[in-house]
């Protein structure tokens, strides 16, 4: 039983500025754990972006994806799913705009379309986006980023 829950976000919080988790922050999770503490992370990003914090702190407990995914203890509790039809409506807006969107499942994402600004952020992000503009029709789609 725990005694305690502990949210942590990731930019600023958790994370130097290279995206990494300082050593003594993993031995202060561990700590905590040991006096039955849950730390759990509370970010916008999705699980499968995360996974390298969550083997690196052993916390696997998230609240992901803005809230659209949750697990406990490793296990998936909810997972929110956009409506297909809603897809096809926010996809064929941006494409009259001209936007990219990623669309975002829990264990990855692609593109509707690649421009300078998409390949500088997810370089940022250390992720290599794939183009495929459908994409989100045969995926469970639980996150839109547009105007990346």
């Amino acid at each position: 039983m725990y005694q305690a829950i502990v949210f942590f976000d990731l930019d600023s919080t958790l994370f130097d500025d290279n995206k990494h988790v300082l050593p003594a922050s993993v031995a202060a999770i561990h700590e905590m754990q040991q006096h039955h503490i849950l730390p759990v992370i509370a970010t916008g990003r999705n699980i499968f972006e995360i996974q390298y914090v969550l083997d690196g702190t052993g916390i696997d407990s998230v609240v992901g994806a803005n809230g659209s995914y949750v697990q406990y203890q490793g296990q998936r509790l909810a997972a929110a799913v956009i409506a297909p039809e809603l897809l096809t409506a926010v996809t064929s807006f941006a494409q009259r705009q001209h936007d990219p969107i990623a669309y975002y499942t829990s264990q990855g994402f692609r593109l509707s379309q690649a421009n300078d600004d998409t390949t500088e952020n997810f370089q940022l992000l250390r992720l290599h986006p794939i183009v495929d503009p459908a994409w989100y029709a045969t995926h469970q789609i639980n996150f839109l980023n547009g105007r990346l």
